[in-house]
């Protein structure tokens, strides 16, 4: 029986522990986190349903807990912004520091309203679970993550580094550099993809460095989680142009397949990025960026002028292959095992993270934020939020336990309830000291810990910046090290080679000895070859110990440095290791912190709940100590009268005493057990009563509440009543002025009967009398128009006269002007060359005295050049004597007066850095001198040039209008055109800028732009007199504004200063040797055979399919062809860029003239910057009106036609997310699924 029971017990009590540990597990669907956010979510999602009594209710009794559960939790306003660091397309990244402990961090901030609305390309559950739950050091850990009713907010760790394309911009990166780089890149990827997500958006703006230059991988709202093959099945193409892979495209409009090996294609375009400065697919339209990498097999080159290893370059190609071949696609193992990483000594993959890092960020303290772009704060409109409704929605039902926390929660421990009735008044009054005294201590080591904890932050911050410093110093002697370890290597090679030809002379010696030895030859020839020899041996002897002692001294030198390395790696570690351990002291003092507040927090729950306690048993006390009196009165009163009783019946029957006192002894224990009874039964009323007060209260709270119910009903029936009264009195209003309206109608209609009949009858009459009058007048307007053409004819002439010889006049002026203007111009001139030639007379002793200076140099050098020469001999002849001893050599004997000669050597030499030292002196004076003169006549002739300019102009003008009177004879024949005389006003110019070969790192180029002589011409400066670029006006296709889809790497504040050109290129020509930076990436000379298949032709248009989902209009129908979600399929040419709706093709329709910018071979396209957005549509209208009338162009016809060309304007929100699986893949009939794609313009 007894175990039948417990055998119930222990099942509940494990159900009980394994759903707490499934409430306590952070991962769990039902964590704290998450059961705290849904009272929170449901509360924001109840607060537009009050009118509903079940919602009002449940918001009623839970809107008070969860405001507390707000602030009692993580929230935004334990943080204090310092400032914005970055901005995205679903929120900002700030740097904050958290005001209780000083810490700084990084704060992402995400729109929930964008999160929904966009919510097949936000992926913010996956960045969360990543940056939370990896423990990798190359992942950017998340500490917190919180949310409100607007925004989702993550703290992560900041890294103040910045990104890898600041450092990019900033430094050359060598081919070490880069592979230390990618080393660390492939090892984040190995992190992600282990823990089973696809990154799918690896580029250099998600790697950040930390504080030591060290790379971490961030920003994973593109991440997907694989299947257990390893693979993603998505029909959204996610990721940034340049960088995307040629699988994810081709899941644009089908459900495509892939799997990690898409991020190795991205390190490849990395990597390449890294050495040769741009993507290997770069073009400045995405449609040529897609083609790009759908052909990667033949747009894949490598620069001549810029040196790659064969290494690297074997990396790209392998990482840049097909899916099936590509580099990684087996495990990072075949990776690491590539050439390009075995082939180096300077780190390990297990011992990367503790290497030196080829760059070290610059950082002054923990707020720097100098690795970052500056970012201007937003003034457009507030964000978008979630409209208030009267049904339920559950918008931040998607949102639940999003919620989290790095540090470990405090759990309260479950207690058995205390029967408070045990313990008597001293024990409750023992207990509320202890528990103040407790209190007052916890308080006091709270104090005691945040003072510790503010000293250890000032420590880790000492610490941080000296941490700084030895990084620093560390590389610096690294780099000393090495290069003391190659002069010593080099020493070293010098003293062996030494040895070497020592060791040859000591054999010529010896075989000399060997000789004399043999032959007994005692001529003194050979006795002074052998004390030569001997000589030279001891020469050699001496110079060795030179050597030997140098070397001792490089190598103390060398072991000097490797020790104060050695002993700086120790301080820095032990710096390391002391700050390793502050940190964790903090995180204890942190956690202690918490529990103790918790603690307190329960001990003043306990001493309030105590002293409740306290107060309901004195009352109760009270009470019973006033019914314990009353009783022991009447238990007094009983027992006295049963004494008067007993004595009375003792002196009746005469009983013993010892009778009389058993019989009271029981008479007072049965009057106890009626105390007792009594007291039992008041302890029960007691409770009843309590029991009756409660259910009463109860009953009148439901009272009110039914009370506040019915009056709120009330209430609202009299202001129903109300305005139902006000309608009816509205309508039966309206009735009125309805019936007086038709009255009037009435009674208009007749009078307006009667005007017409009037009108009829008077217009007969008009007609007759008309008739009449026309043959009148039809006399007088013939002869009035006669005498009036006559007279407006001589007006004319007059005014044209007028204003020709005015505009001479003003002519002539201007010539006078600019001729006195280069007068004194010339003037000026000449005063300044004079000046220059008297200044020249005046230093022309200073430069005699130079050249004789510059002489004396060249003397002295020539004569150490002869001095080397010699010694050179000497050495020369030494050498052959060593090699032949046996040779009669006359210059075996050894040179006298080496010291001698050194020293007059050494003082040639100082007196030659002397002069050279004046002459250089000398020098810089007059170079200042000249420059100033220089920089006058520079001024000088900028001026002249541009009075010359203008001069010819003027002339040219004057010419004109001469042959135009020269060939009229008489004012009849004047006939002035508006393009004549208004040459003046077609005239414009302004600077404006061009692009480089590559936006993004090149920027643009400021050039000088006229339009003149019907020439558009581009100048390097304002007094250039050769144009750079000079395209006719006569073979300009069309001008228009750009969109973003055109210019993908420009920031999107500059496109409306930007338009397009698109011309013959025949018609440009290029003077003063100017490198043309005109971008010819939309028109491709080899396009035919690359679109074929691929693209719609259809009068000399080269359609591709695409999707607009901001404003556009078609073309041929001017209706809307774009839609935000679901967007029609729509075409548009890659020529001349006209759009319409795809459905006018299909319906076989004549929708389209010819294009415009057939002709593949010649056509060229130039974007140009204006300095305003007014100034671009003033330079396009200019254009536009100067563009000729012309037809279809083939590609060996340029003859005009007799269509006039009309200049295109493109919408400036155009979707970069157009279809790209339909550019390469799909039929051209075929209606393309309309999916969304994520592909992030880049704008810092």
């Amino acid at each position: 029986m007894v175990n039948n029971m417990a055998s119930p017990i222990n099942d509940f009590a494990q159900r009980t522990r394994l759903l707490e540990e499934r409430i306590v597990d952070p991962r769990s669907s039902i964590s704290i986190d998450s059961l705290l956010d849904s009272i929170v979510a449901l509360i924001y999602d109840c607060e537009g349903l009050k009118k509903t009594k079940n919602f009002d209710g449940f918001y009623g009794k839970f809107q008070a807990s969860t405001r507390e559960i707000r602030d009692k939790r993580v929230n935004f306003d334990d943080f204090e912004i310092i400032k914005i660091i970055g901005r995205g397309a679903f929120g900002t990244v700030d740097l904050v520091r958290r005001k209780a402990t000083g810490q700084v961090y990084a704060l992402k901030t995400l729109s929930k309203f964008e999160m929904l609305k966009r919510s097949d390309s936000a992926f913010f559950w996956e960045e969360r679970n990543i940056m939370a739950f990896s423990n990798s050091d190359w992942i950017v850990k998340l500490h917190y993550a919180f949310q409100d009713a607007k925004n989702l907010y993550m703290i992560m760790d900041y890294m103040p580094g910045g990104d890898l394309i600041t450092l990019l911009t900033r430094y050359e990166i060598n081919e070490s550099s880069a592979r230390f780089y990618c080393a660390e890149v492939v090892l984040a990827l190995d992190a992600i993809h282990t823990m089973g997500y696809i990154h799918r958006d690896v580029k250099p703006d998600n790697m950040l460095l930390d504080a030591r230059g060290h790379l971490k991988l961030a920003d994973f709202g593109t991440c997907v989680k694989m299947d257990k093959d390893g693979l993603v099945r998505s029909d959204t193409a996610v990721g940034t142009p340049d960088y995307i892979s040629p699988e994810i495209l081709k899941s644009q409009s089908t459900t495509g397949v892939y799997g990690a090996e898409v991020d190795w294609w991205s390190v490849g375009v990395f990597l390449y990025e890294m050495l040769l400065g741009e993507t290997p697919f770069y073009a400045e339209s995405l449609v040529g960026t897609y083609h790009k990498i759908m052909n990667h097999r033949e747009n894949l080159v490598f620069p001549d002028e810029i040196p790659l290893s064969t290494e690297a370059r074997a990396l790209i190609c392998a990482f840049l292959s097909d899916r099936s071949a590509r580099l990684g696609k087996n495990g990072i193992g075949e990776i690491k095992a590539h050439p390009f990483f075995t082939n180096q000594n300077e780190w390990s993959w297990e011992t990367i993270r503790k290497a030196s890092v080829p760059i070290v960020p610059p950082l002054t303290n923990d707020e720097d934020t100098s690795n970052f772009e500056e970012i201007e704060k937003s003034d457009g409109p507030s964000e978008e939020s979630f409209t208030a409704t009267k049904t339920f929605v559950g918008n931040q039902l998607s949102f639940v336990g999003f919620s989290f926390s790095s540090e470990q929660q405090p759990f309260l421990d479950r207690r058995s309830t205390t029967n408070f009735n045990n313990f008597n008044n001293s024990e409750l009054e023992q207990r509320l000291q202890e528990s103040e005294r407790i209190k007052s201590e916890l308080e006091s080591r709270m104090r005691r810990f945040h003072e510790d904890l503010n000293a250890k932050c000032q420590d880790e911050k000492v610490l941080n910046s000296k941490l700084y410093e030895l990084e620093r110093k560390n590389v610096v002697l690294v780099t000393e090290n090495k290069e003391a370890q190659r002069k010593y290597e080099l020493e070293l090679e010098n003293r062996r080679t030494f040895e070497r030809n020592l060791e040859e002379a000591q054999r010529l010696l010896d075989n000399e000895r060997q000789v004399k030895n043999q032959m007994g030859v005692t001529n003194r020839e050979w006795t002074d070859k052998l004390t030569s020899f001997e000589r030279q041996l001891n020469e050699s002897n001496e110079k060795l110990k030179i050597e030997l002692d140098s070397n001792l001294r490089l190598k103390k030198q060398h072991q000097d440095i490797q020790k104060n390395c050695a002993q700086l790696e120790r301080s820095y570690n032990d710096m390391h290791d002391k700050y390793q351990e502050l940190i964790a002291i903090k995180l204890k003092f942190e956690k202690d912190i918490i529990t103790q507040q918790a603690n307190i927090e329960q001990e003043k729950t306990a001493k309030y709940m105590a002293l409740d306690k306290i107060q309901e048993l004195e009352v109760e006390i009270d009470s019973l100590r006033s019914k314990l009196i009353e009783e022991e009165i009447r238990h007094q009163k009983l027992q006295d009268q049963f004494l008067v009783e007993k004595l009375k019946r003792a002196g009746t029957h005469n009983l013993t005493d010892d009778d009389l006192k058993h019989d009271g002894q029981e008479i007072i224990k049965d009057l106890e057990r009626k105390l007792d009874s009594e007291r039992l039964s008041l302890k029960r009323a007691t409770e009843e009563l309590i029991q009756t007060q409660k259910k009463a209260r109860m009953l009148e709270m439901d009272l009110k509440q039914i009370t506040t119910n019915y009056n709120q009903l009330i209430h609202d029936h009299e202001l129903s009543k109300q305005s139902k009264e006000q309608i009816i009195e509205q309508m039966e209003s309206d009735n009125q002025r309805r019936t007086q309206y038709d009255k009037d109608l009435k009674h208009m209609q007749q009078q307006l009967d009667i005007s017409f009949n009037k009108e009829k009858h008077l217009a007969n009459e008009l007609n007759q009398m008309r008739k009449e009058n026309e043959r009148l007048n039809k006399e007088i307007r013939m002869m009035n128009n006669e005498y009036e053409n006559i007279k407006s004819k001589v007006l004319d002439y007059e005014e044209q006269v007028e204003d020709f010889n005015g505009r001479l006049a003003l002519l002539d002026s201007e010539i006078n002007t600019f001729r006195d203007r280069y007068e004194k111009c010339q003037y000026d001139l000449e005063q300044a060359i004079k000046d220059r030639e008297a200044m020249s007379n005046k230093f022309k002793p200073i430069l005699d005295q130079l050249h004789d200076f510059e002489r004396q140099v060249s003397e002295l050098r020539k004569k150490a050049d002869d001095e080397r020469a010699k010694k050179e001999a000497a050495v020369k002849k030494l050498q052959e004597i060593v090699t032949n001893p046996l040779q009669n050599n006359p210059f075996l004997s050894r040179p006298t007066g080496s010291s001698r000669r050194h020293d007059r050597d050494r003082n040639d030499r100082n007196i030659a850095r002397r002069l050279e030292q004046a002459l250089e002196v000398e020098r810089m004076k007059y170079k200042k001198l000249q420059n100033e003169k220089d920089d006058e006549l520079a001024t000088l002739s900028d001026d002249i040039t541009k009075l010359k300019r203008e001069l010819e102009t003027r002339r040219d003008e004057i010419d004109k209008y001469k042959r135009i009177l020269e060939t009229r004879g008489s004012i009849d024949n004047i006939s002035l055109t508006s393009d004549d005389l208004d040459d003046d006003r077609d005239r414009l110019e302004s600077w404006v800028q061009i692009p480089t070969r590559n936006i993004r790192r090149g920027g643009w180029k400021r050039q000088f732009a006229v339009i003149a002589k019907n020439k558009l011409l581009l100048y390097n400066s304002e007094k250039d007199q050769l144009a750079a670029i000079s395209i006719d006006v006569e073979k300009l296709y069309h001008v228009r504004a750009v969109t973003q889809g055109d210019v993908l790497r420009v920031d999107p504040n500059m496109i409306p200063k930007i338009f397009q050109v698109l011309y013959d290129s025949e018609g440009q020509a290029l003077l003063n040797n100017s490198t043309s930076t005109m971008s010819n990436s939309m028109i491709h000379p080899q396009e035919q055979d690359r679109h074929s298949g691929e693209t719609i032709e259809y009068k000399g248009h080269s359609f591709v399919i695409v999707a607009y989902r901001m404003p556009t209009q078609c073309e041929t129908c001017n209706r809307p062809c774009y839609n935000v979600f679901t967007p029609p399929p729509c075409l548009e040419c890659t020529r001349c860029h006209v759009r319409c709706h795809k459905q006018h093709y299909d319906d076989r329709e004549e929708f389209m003239l010819p294009c415009r910018v057939n002709d593949k071979l010649s056509v060229k396209e130039l974007l140009v910057m204006c300095i305003s957005e007014n100034e671009q549509k003033q330079w396009i209208a200019k254009l536009s009106k100067k563009i000729p009338k012309r037809g279809i162009v083939s590609q060996h016809d340029h003859t005009p036609s007799s269509r006039t060309s009309t200049t295109s304007f493109r919408s400036p929100n155009t979707s970069i997310s157009s279809s790209a699986s339909n550019l390469f893949g799909n039929n051209a009939g075929q209606t393309p699924k309309q999916k969304s794609s994520t592909l992030p313009a880049r704008a810092k």
